[in-house]
């Protein structure tokens, strides 16, 4: 049997052996709670991609931009007061045009939020908005917009926003 100074030190280095193996399991269990963490929100944000891609990706959305292109090219540069007149009668092609223009609104405006909300990484985004679709927004939907609702603040805000991600969509055309 130890003596009792040696038994002493045998339970102060148990008991340091001990809490060691405490802080060895905590920070372990820390480190892989933070992996966790990361790779849920990597899996968060692919969903939230493939998510936005099919909301481009739809029937509804190409309708609405050849619709949009098609009502440009019948009306020229007042295609946009054209769409007020429209709308303003409240006839059923007004509707379907305002449709169309809030279809491809959505879409960009969502990708702006959340790029300024952190959701969405500056490369996530510029990938979303590399679409035939996003001069549909910038020269037919902004316009058609600021008609309807006058130029607000926001929605400028939103539009600097996506032109400092991506300006335009290849050449600047519709397709």
């Amino acid at each position: 049997m130890p003596d009792p100074s040696q038994a002493s030190t045998l339970l102060t280095l148990a008991a340091l052996v001990a809490g060691l193996a405490a802080m060895i399991a905590v920070g372990t269990a820390s480190l892989f709670s933070i992996l966790n963490q990361r790779a849920l929100a990597r899996t968060e944000k692919a969903r939230l991609f493939v998510e936005l891609y099919r909301q481009y990706d739809t029937p509804e959305m190409h309708t609405a931009i050849y619709e949009l292109i098609e009502w440009r090219e019948a009306f020229g540069s007042r295609f946009d007061h054209q769409f007020a007149v429209e709308f303003a009668k409240q006839s059923e092609l007004g509707h379907r045009l305002d449709r169309a223009r809030r279809t491809v609104n959505r879409y960009f405006t969502t990708i702006a939020k959340l790029k300024i909300a952190g959701y969405i990484n500056r490369t996530t985004a510029s990938i979303l908005l590399n679409t035939q679709g996003l001069n549909v927004f910038y020269e037919i939907v902004m316009p058609m917009n600021d008609e309807k609702y006058g130029r607000l603040a926001a929605s400028r805000k939103l539009v600097a926003v996506l032109k400092a991600l991506r300006p335009r969509y290849l050449n600047g055309g519709f397709g």
